[in-house]
């Protein structure tokens, strides 16, 4: 089936979503990165940057019912895309990668790129070559400025001196016929830096670091269950102490006491309840759950038990005893 609409997602060009898509070419899988506002042309660069030496293709979407549609618009894409943005999950901020397929066909099946699109292309490149020589006529006046500008340097003591022209010069020389670049290290840093952002784009698209991905969310997954856990603790433990002061006091547990603690144990149980909705088999929180139900059923029997002493207080306690 073929779908010629060309409105996008809500937010069209301006969403600024990161979306990807696993293209499937004969047995292979590849992954490649889109912008939210990616039209058709966008699509296909991307899958023959991926698939160099596979020629024309014809490409097709999954749609939610299984179906395949093929591509031919921007408004195609923009449809893929905003089917994979209503299968994201909220919570975890995941947005599952739309699925294509490619086939090699005929370079007379590949659907023309729209003129629209054509347009927007050839426009972007000459933007992109108007700005580069704004920056290279840029460049060449600062160069000219630099080089009909005095060479001047600035003493601690806040005394302006004029260089001559035979200090840089022979400064020059040096470096020419030393080898030595003062600069150089500046130069090494950069293109450090720009391989290493490079090597990290290509290891964040390689499909080996799906796994480690899932590894990293379950990691967190269970920090954030256990934080929850841990948020709950406080509340019971709240509970649990104002019970041992009425105990300890011998008070009975009247109805103010009763809802006080109710309200404590209300809060831990929400707490544990979010940290099981995150990580539903963490056995701590599970262990949590049932001891808050004992502790309702104690409550709810006015039961209120002493704690025991610790090991000094027992043994002071001890003494006294003796003494008397």
């Amino acid at each position: 089936s073929s779908s010629s609409s060309s409105s996008g997602p809500r937010g069209g060009r301006g969403m600024q979503w990161p979306f990807s898509a696993k293209v499937t070419l004969g047995g292979e899988t590849r992954l490649v990165q889109l912008s939210a506002s990616a039209g058709y042309a966008d699509l296909l660069g991307q899958v023959q940057a991926k698939f160099p030496n596979t020629g024309p293709v014809l490409l097709k979407y999954v749609d939610k019912d299984g179906d395949l549609v093929t591509i031919t618009c921007r408004g195609d894409v923009q449809l893929a895309l905003a089917e994979s943005l209503k299968a994201a999950d909220r919570r975890l901020g995941v947005i599952p990668p739309m699925r294509v397929t490619a086939t090699p066909v005929d370079k007379s099946e590949v659907p023309p790129i729209p003129l629209e699109e054509q347009q927007e292309a050839m426009a972007a490149m000459l933007q992109q070559q108007k700005q580069l020589q704004q920056l290279a006529a840029a460049q060449q006046a600062a160069q000219q400025q630099q080089a009909s500008a005095k060479q001047t340097a600035q003493t601690q003591s806040g005394e302006v001196i004029e260089i001559d022209d035979w200090l840089v010069e022979f400064a020059n020389l040096f470096r020419e016929m030393s080898g030595i670049d003062a600069d150089r290290h500046i130069d090494a840093h950069n293109e450090g830096w720009a391989g290493t952002s490079r090597a990290m784009e290509a290891t964040l698209r390689s499909e080996q670091a799906a796994p480690l991905f899932d590894k990293a969310i379950e990691r967190f997954k269970e920090v954030t269950a256990t934080g929850y856990l841990n948020w709950g603790n406080v509340y019971l433990c709240r509970g649990h102490k104002a019970l041992d002061v009425a105990a300890l006091q011998g008070q009975e547990a009247t109805q103010e006491l009763v809802d006080k603690v109710s309200a404590e144990f209300d809060a831990a149980e929400a707490k544990v309840q979010e940290a099981l909705g995150v990580k539903p088999d963490l056995f701590d929180a599970a262990s949590t759950m049932a001891n808050i139900y004992f502790d309702r059923a104690k409550l709810a029997a006015k039961l209120l038990v002493k704690p025991l002493p610790g090991p000094g207080e027992g043994g002071a306690q001890g003494g006294k005893e003796a003494e008397a």
